[in-house]
């Protein structure tokens, strides 16, 4: 069983379409890259599998659960999650506290 699993996932905003039958797997331990140029679709496409954006159809199983139509805070509680680009840091924490922030979802603290 895969590890993360895209069945033919399709995006579209209205007329436009960002993501066009899209499949790919990946095995546990196994390292991939996504690359394209601008407007290929590559945040899109990480958008969707963490749950910022809903399908307009396909699957996405992670861990052989069906995450297709879970929000980004279920996904992200079963330990699927996605950075940003721009990101902003508590300017008074340091470097590990910054970090502990990110991981305060998925650790389940009290912060």
């Amino acid at each position: 069983m895969a590890l993360l699993e895209v069945n033919s996932i399709t995006k579209r905003f209205g007329g436009l379409v960002a993501l066009d039958n899209v499949s790919f797997s990946i095995e546990e331990g196994e390292i991939r890259g996504l690359i394209g140029p601008n407007g290929a679709g590559k945040s899109v496409m990480f958008k969707t599998i963490s749950g910022f954006y809903q399908p307009t159809k396909g699957q996405i199983l992670y861990q052989g659960e069906d995450i297709t139509a879970k929000g980004a805070s279920a996904i992200a509680e079963r330990g699927l999650v996605r950075t940003f680009q721009e990101t902003t840091l508590f300017q008074e924490f340091t470097v590990y506290d910054n970090v502990l922030v990110g991981c305060h979802l998925r650790a389940r603290s009290n912060l």
